[in-house]
């Protein structure tokens, strides 16, 4: 079985899966003036199809996507041009203000409150939080 998507590898770890049959777009295409690194699929989708990729996330859309991407280099027997990002990247850690101090969190149950959070982060990590906003 090989799985094709894009950065799969973040999905195998999420589901504490290994699996060395993959495809993966991220990583077949370069990007341009970058070794080394790889396209957002965004960038990959607007370069290969000409397509932009809606604001909000669908996961079924991106696996086609990928797929499209990945049949296209398939046909190109691999010589594709390196992708152009559609915006400079940040180095990590780097939250585009004067501190990378910031831990960024989502998907918070709306029962939670900000000092659950704080006390959950210094219950379970070397966190120590200065604002947990409402």
């Amino acid at each position: 079985t090989v799985i094709t998507g894009h950065a799969v590898h973040n999905d195998l770890v999420a589901l504490k899966m290994e699996h060395h049959c993959n495809a993966d777009s991220a990583f077949l295409f370069g990007v341009k003036d970058e070794p080394g690194a790889t396209p957002s699929l965004k960038d990959l989708a607007m370069a290969v199809m000409g397509k932009a990729m809606p604001d909000t996330h669908d996961s079924v859309n991106d696996a086609r996507t990928a797929l499209l991407c990945l049949k296209d280099y398939l046909e190109k027997d691999g010589n594709v041009e390196p992708i152009t990002r559609s915006f400079p990247r940040r180095k990590r850690g780097s939250t585009g203000g004067t501190s990378s101090d910031h831990l960024l969190v989502h998907r918070i149950p709306r029962f939670c409150k900000p000092d659950h959070i704080t006390q959950m982060l210094l219950a379970h990590t070397f966190v120590q939080p200065k604002e947990v906003g409402e």
